[in-house]
């Protein structure tokens, strides 16, 4: 599985080259969804970028907190983050401030096979971000990434609660705070390794029981809800 996501998020850094009047609109996904995809979660500082080809960069980063995988804190690692826009979407008329340098990452090893020659020539790094992995702080507040339009890159938006923002099922106006996103985070890696303990089950009938009972879930801001949209 990580495979496949790992290929689809270097062939959407690569696409931003290429006309893409005929693409699908690039996925964005809950973050019990992002868990699963990645190898590793972690809060970085990004520092120098560096161009692979001329139109795919990656970046440094210094990892501060480890939430998930066997990355250490203070270990300086480049990550493929090509693809994500700083800037507001325009529709929105809403100027946004330099985000920070720290930045949420959702990251998985990259298939080396699956590069394009290009890249394969340009030292590549072994870590990409995956399909809308990566969550920024301004003032305070999380913004998640989606496409606004096509053809066009990731741009942020207010993370509201999770899984429901991603739904549109929550009004949300600012994003919520990085203690507030890290606590949805934690609940959302429960999910994520329910499913894959779920999905690991050899009885049939067992299995799709257990999937049935963590797709069923219910959370404490909607009590009376399932986490029916937990996984996307």
């Amino acid at each position: 599985m990580h495979a496949r996501f790992q290929a689809l998020t270097v062939m959407l850094a690569i696409l931003s080259a290429a006309p893409l009047g005929r693409a699908a609109m690039m996925l964005h996904y809950d973050l019990s969804s992002l868990v699963s995809m990645s190898d590793a979660v972690v809060l970085a500082e990004r520092g120098q970028e560096r161009k692979l080809t001329p139109y795919v960069s990656a970046a440094t980063y210094t990892i501060k907190k480890v939430y998930m995988g066997t990355l250490a804190a203070g270990k300086s690692v480049e990550i493929l983050d090509d693809g994500y826009s700083m800037d507001h979407p325009v529709s929105l008329d809403v100027a946004l401030p330099a985000p920070d340098k720290d930045r949420v990452l959702f990251i998985s090893k990259i298939d080396a096979a699956g590069l394009s020659a290009d890249l394969k020539k340009s030292n590549p790094p072994s870590w990409s971000v995956v399909p809308s992995g990566m969550r920024i702080m301004i003032s305070g507040h999380v913004y998640r990434f989606e496409q606004f339009s096509n053809p066009g890159p990731y741009q942020p938006a207010p993370q509201g609660r999770d899984p429901y923002d991603v739904r549109d099922e929550l009004p949300v106006e600012a994003g919520v705070s990085l203690a507030t996103f890290e606590a949805d985070l934690e609940k959302a890696m429960e999910r994520a390794k329910a499913f894959s303990g779920a999905l690991k089950q050899t009885d049939k009938s067992k299995r799709n029981a257990r999937l049935l009972e963590v797709l069923a879930a219910h959370d404490p801001i909607h009590p009376l809800t399932p986490y029916r949209y937990g996984f996307n």
